[in-house]
């Protein structure tokens, strides 16, 4: 991700505290860590606000939203939620619950529809991804660059876009957890292993269940920041701090870069446990 706010001076201020380290300068020395005050924080989270409200209005005008399979994703969840309770649904339908992604939704809108009707149910959802992809490009964002920035709500606009339109919802809701789930990988990139590699377990789990792209999303994400940071280190002979186990010697980074996979070992056996 390029980072113009530099020359355009459109990032947050400090108040007198230090901006957050990133990853990458705080391990190599990269960059100075002044800016020059243009948006304050508050500034930046209400812009946010203020974009996703406006975003949003299509949605919350259009309880049966025109996308290509959104009617029949809110169908099912409606059939979920009500078939155990009407006898002429359970005539047609039954439901056989199995491991396979694109899930998320099936998890998510029919627990919604029990306290609200399913097109405001499916109304949430659609919002609450849209919510995600924005502050998980806001939040990658902070972590690759260490402050925060205005800039990444130019990605506010193309949210509507054609995948968005086909209806492949489950996904839609992973691209905004497979940002979410790289910002974390960076704020805890040079700190304990064993706890980085566990939370990144679970948001390859969650992904799994949102989309297979989603998961390949995350990483392709994950590798080339990986693959970034070896060269850095082998290219320039750069000084790092590797992360260490209680009681073991500091880790190279090669050991590190084949360590980032393995939160994805899981996925295999679930792929391997789904229907063909």
């Amino acid at each position: 991700m390029t980072d113009f706010s530099e020359p355009l001076r459109a990032y947050a201020a400090k108040d007198g505290a230090q901006s957050v380290p990133t990853v990458s300068w705080r391990a190599f020395n990269a960059r100075h860590a002044g800016y020059t005050v243009d948006f304050t924080g508050r500034q930046i989270a209400a812009v946010f606000v203020a974009l996703a409200a406006i975003t949003s209005i299509p949605i919350l005008l259009n309880p049966w939203l025109p996308l290509s399979d959104y009617i029949n994703h809110l169908s099912r969840m409606y059939v979920i939620n009500a078939i155990g309770s009407d006898p002429d649904l359970a005539r047609f339908y039954e439901i056989d619950w199995q491991i396979i992604p694109n899930l998320m939704m099936d998890l998510i809108v029919p627990l919604l529809h029990r306290v609200m009707n399913i097109f405001a149910a499916g109304q949430v959802y659609t919002t609450a991804s849209f919510v995600l992809i924005l502050s998980g490009t806001v939040a990658l964002n902070r972590r690759l660059f260490g402050h925060w920035s205005i800039l990444p709500l130019i990605a506010f606009p193309l949210l509507y876009n054609v995948v968005f339109l086909v209806g492949t919802m489950n996904y839609i809701f992973g691209i905004g957890l497979s940002l979410w789930a790289l910002a974390s990988w960076m704020w805890l990139r040079e700190q304990n292993l064993p706890l980085r590699l566990a939370v990144s377990m679970l948001f390859v789990l969650a992904l799994f269940f949102c989309h297979l792209y989603a998961v390949g999303l995350y990483a392709l994400g994950l590798l080339a920041f990986e693959l970034h940071r070896l060269l850095l280190i082998y290219g320039r002979g750069a000084r790092m701090e590797f992360t260490n186990f209680v009681g073991c010697r500091p880790l190279t980074p090669i050991f590190e870069f084949v360590a980032a996979g393995l939160p994805f070992v899981p996925v295999l056996p679930l792929l391997m446990m789904s229907p063909t």
